[in-house]
């Protein structure tokens, strides 16, 4: 879908599409084709690129910070309901669909990550307990072998 159409769909200027798209802190959530760095023209925005667009549009609405927006993408947030100008313009695709799917895998990408991050957490703190075990089985050692010389005075005599 093109610049023009994406900003009809949403109630936007063109230049506001592309100028949003362009902001260094939304780069990474835009498809290459958007961000015009493949050999095209035009620049042709994806289901996925409106639903990212309609996030920022929605948010910016609310006078949130570009970098607290910025978060909320990476976090997988996404607002599906498009405005009602979206209805007016036709798409192939269904686009409010297409942005659930994408919200999906958005939050399962962070989930899996969390899981990693959880687990690296757990190996550290499992090497952690066995540190620990093996100290506190040495210090038990040595305190039987002191329990041993409080019972036995000959032993304490060579010291």
């Amino acid at each position: 879908m093109k610049s023009g159409k994406v900003a009809r769909m949403l109630g936007l200027d063109r230049r506001t599409v592309t100028n949003w798209t362009d902001k260094e802190e939304f780069a990474r959530f835009f498809s290459p084709e958007a961000r015009n760095l493949t050999s095209g023209y035009q620049r042709t925005y994806t289901e996925s690129d409106v639903i990212v667009l309609n996030t920022i549009r929605v948010e910016r609405d609310r006078n949130t910070p570009w970098e607290d927006i910025a978060v909320m993408l990476q976090n997988g947030e996404r607002h599906l309901d498009l405005p009602p100008s979206a209805l007016t313009v036709e798409t192939t695709a269904p686009v409010s669909q297409y942005g659930k799917i994408q919200a999906y895998e958005a939050k399962i990408e962070l989930l899996e990550s969390q899981l990693g991050d959880l687990k690296h957490m757990l190996a550290e703190k499992d090497e952690t307990i066995g540190d620990l075990r093996e100290e506190i089985g040495m210090l038990k050692a040595l305190l039987q072998i002191e329990k041993e010389r409080t019972k036995r005075p000959d032993l304490n005599e060579s010291n």
